[in-house]
């Protein structure tokens, strides 16, 4: 088996001692991975697809694990087989906001060979509606090789969690417009929220009086989009951004 193999399986284990307990099921996990519930899938390239949550609606997902007996890996040209002696959940990062998670021991630790199970539950926040969560796994693993014994080696692996739903208009406008720099001089650029991606906005930069000076159509995206301010006087001037029904607002400083 590979060492990549190996851990697979661990990804989704360290979630946290947070949540609620799990029950490990040993007969739905018999070789080494994670078997999240349906429709959860694994792809191609290793990354777990833990199933939909919706936003405001409670979230309760368990997934079984079987941790791995023993490895192969190659050093100084040679394969040696590791035997796993147990794993660990490290850290996890970047979970949507509301859910918490737990493994069926506390401390998300497992022997080799061993079964184990993980369980996130919660309820988005409604902050989360429309994005998908790659979440960072970091993964401990402590082994036995021959003649080199005791070894530890470290991985991070990805898991995706999507939110359903669509944010409303009162929790959007809590959400910041970014603008930067500010204050600008040659340019300045406009991030909006990610829930409002592939959408279309209205750009316009107005003087202290309320005189137009920029006004440009802009696709939403995770790059941000760039003005133009190099040609404009310095001083005080406001952002206005219009998506639809959704109306922004920012303070901006031009000074060259």
């Amino acid at each position: 088996m590979k060492k990549a193999l190996l851990f697979i399986g661990l990804v989704v284990l360290g979630l946290s001692a947070m949540g609620q307990n799990c029950t490990v099921d040993a007969t739905s996990a018999t070789d080494p991975g994670i078997y999240p519930p349906a429709p959860g899938f694994i792809d191609s390239d290793g990354v777990i697809f833990m199933p939909n949550a919706e936003v405001g609606e409670p979230y309760d997902v368990t997934a079984q694990v079987k941790v791995p007996k023993d490895t192969i890996v190659d050093t100084l040209g040679f394969q040696l087989t590791v035997t796993i002696d147990s794993m660990k959940i490290h850290s996890l990062d970047n979970l949507p906001a509301g859910i918490t998670y737990a493994c069926d021991n506390n401390d998300c630790f497992w022997l080799g060979d061993a079964n184990g199970c993980v369980r996130l539950t919660g309820i988005p926040a409604a902050s989360t509606a429309g994005m998908t969560y790659t979440v960072a796994v970091k993964t401990v693993g402590y082994g036995t090789m021959p003649i080199l014994g005791s070894v530890i080696d470290t991985f991070f692996f990805d898991m995706r969690i999507t939110v359903d739903g669509t944010v409303s208009a009162e929790e959007l406008s809590k959400q910041p417009l970014q603008v930067f720099p500010n204050p600008a001089n040659a340019y300045l650029e406009v991030q909006l929220p990610s829930q409002l991606a592939k959408t279309t906005a209205t750009l316009t930069l107005v003087t202290a009086s309320g005189a137009m000076v920029i006004q440009e159509q802009a696709t939403i995206s995770s790059v941000p989009t760039r003005l133009s301010t190099a040609h404009l006087p310095a001083g005080f001037y406001v952002l206005q951004v219009e998506v639809g029904t959704h109306h922004f607002r920012e303070k901006v400083w031009i000074q060259h």
